[in-house]
């Protein structure tokens, strides 16, 4: 596995053990993220918010990575009990630079968490 993906394997294997504070120090400061509700700028504002998300998440399963330069993929089940229970199958794209993750961009089918973002209009 290339660099790109063992980090974003370090990453998520802090996650998974509840460990933000190791999971933050695989992130920019300037780490941009794109979600399908949410943009964040920041690490900081990126891992509050994935904090907040983990405490409903009583699963998350990685099923792959794959990497290639600077490039890694991740392809998760996670499996939530808020705003109600749902098994979502994820998929995100990292672009890691200097040992550090600098933009990240998640897909997956945002139905189950609708609720927890209200719209724009």
């Amino acid at each position: 596995m290339e660099t790109a993906g063992i980090i974003l394997k370090e990453f998520y294997t802090a996650v998974v053990n509840g460990d933000m504070a190791k999971a933050r120090g695989y992130l920019a400061d300037n780490m941009v993220y794109q979600g399908i509700f949410k943009n964040f700028a920041s690490a900081d504002a990126y891992l509050a918010v994935f904090q907040a998300f983990m405490e409903f998440t009583t699963r998350l399963d990685v099923k792959m990575i794959v990497s290639e330069g600077e490039n890694a993929a991740i392809f998760y089940e996670m499996e939530t009990t808020k705003p109600a229970h749902a098994v979502t199958f994820v998929g995100e794209w990292h672009v890691v630079r200097g040992g550090k993750i600098v933009q990240a961009r998640a897909a997956c089918d945002g139905r189950p968490f609708a609720a927890l973002f209200p719209s724009n209009g």
